[in-house]
């Protein structure tokens, strides 16, 4: 899973927020008559400014929680609701139930867990499962309630009514998969329409944060393996390809059986080929690598690829030769092109340009 950059991220944010703002302004919203919290969200959809849509439309969560509290407290329900069948599963096993319940209320807390939480008492609330599993259904009745009115302002097939989908696909320009960086989803042209070869991933999931559905930060470029076969609508957290990557906590090792495998002349293995998760790695960033290697099957899929990495070794004992190293030094710039010996820059910036970029860089800078 690799990083990725957008050419000029102004730009795009303001032509996205020029498209879609007027339309979102004329959407209506319809009350559902529910209870005093649905009301208010209502409330505060309808009164949204110019402004306000567009900073839903292009600042990050954490800017969106520092700027406006109504959407910190909606942020709060979200990942209240999106992760707790995961903390609920991990805690089986683990001692100091109630001291780990109380622990995750707290991360999450803002008006509408406290509001609920007194009512059934928070002694009783982190006592046992039962009562947190009761909070747990009211929270998820709760954001489903926020999420229909939500979706009549901010819904997804506003990109395809608007028809810039294909446009903002191809201004994003991210032609490789982010998520296994094995497969082209670049924008191309068909008589005036505008196609890509993948798919536009939530990297929070829609059905969860609706509000942001459409939001630009939310959107990443994917192939459709990723996104439809192994992503679909996940609960555990992730890296976010527009903040985190792989990068040097995460490497691709071979780990190789004889020296022959070493200088490319023989295939390695199947199971010799494996993403390692670095000592040196942040204990939150090592939980958000491995579940993305989960998710996207990273080792499983990665196992095929033996062929592409013998010719990377081969072509990397050829540099390290000193008669070879002699012979392209005679040629001007040679010396330091790698993309014209292994097929890619070995770059990070430009990993999503280039198939198999991340892996290559591995196998020649960490092999």
């Amino acid at each position: 899973m690799i990083r990725i950059f957008l050419d000029n991220p102004e730009k795009l944010s303001d032509w996205y927020k020029e498209k879609l703002t007027e339309h979102i302004m004329a959407r209506p919203i319809t009350a559902t008559g529910g209870t005093k919290e649905v009301q208010a969200f209502e409330k505060r959809l309808e009164g949204l400014t110019e402004e306000e849509i567009g900073d839903i439309l292009a600042l990050t969560p954490k800017k969106l929680e520092e700027k406006y509290d109504w959407i910190q407290e909606y942020i709060r329900l979200c990942e209240f609701c999106s992760h707790y069948s995961d903390f609920r599963r991990e805690s089986v096993k683990k001692k100091k139930l109630r001291e780990r319940r109380e622990e995750y209320l707290q991360k999450h807390w803002g008006k509408y867990l406290e509001e609920h939480v007194k009512k059934c008492g928070e002694e009783e609330t982190v006592r046992s499962w039962k009562k947190t599993d009761e909070v747990r259904r009211w929270a998820e009745e709760l954001l489903q309630q926020l999420n229909e009115a939500a979706r009549q302002k901010f819904d997804y097939s506003l990109l395809d009514e608007t028809g810039i989908r294909g446009e903002l696909v191809r201004k994003m320009n991210i032609p490789v998969c982010p998520y296994c960086n094995k497969q082209y989803i670049q924008a191309f042209s068909v008589g005036e329409n505008i196609r890509y070869l993948g798919d536009l991933d939530h990297v929070k999931p829609k059905s969860i944060y609706q509000l942001f559905s459409i939001s630009l930060w939310n959107l990443v470029p994917s192939c459709k393996a990723c996104n439809q076969l192994f992503k679909r609508v996940h609960t555990a957290p992730i890296l976010d390809p527009y903040t985190q990557g792989f990068d040097e906590d995460c490497i691709l090792r071979i780990n190789y059986r004889d020296i022959l495998e070493m200088a490319g002349e023989k295939e390695p293995e199947a199971d010799e080929i494996r993403w390692e998760i670095q000592p040196g790695a942040e204990e939150e960033k090592r939980k958000l690598l491995q579940n993305s290697l989960d998710l996207f099957h990273l080792n499983e899929s990665y196992r095929c690829n033996g062929r592409e990495i013998s010719r990377v070794l081969k072509k990397r004992r050829k540099l390290e030769s000193a008669g070879y190293r002699k012979s392209v030094g005679q040629l001007e710039g040679m010396e330091t092109d790698f993309f014209l010996e292994y097929g890619v820059s070995l770059e990070p910036r430009r990993f999503q340009e280039e198939l198999l970029s991340k892996a290559i860089y591995d196998v020649v800078e960490h092999n």
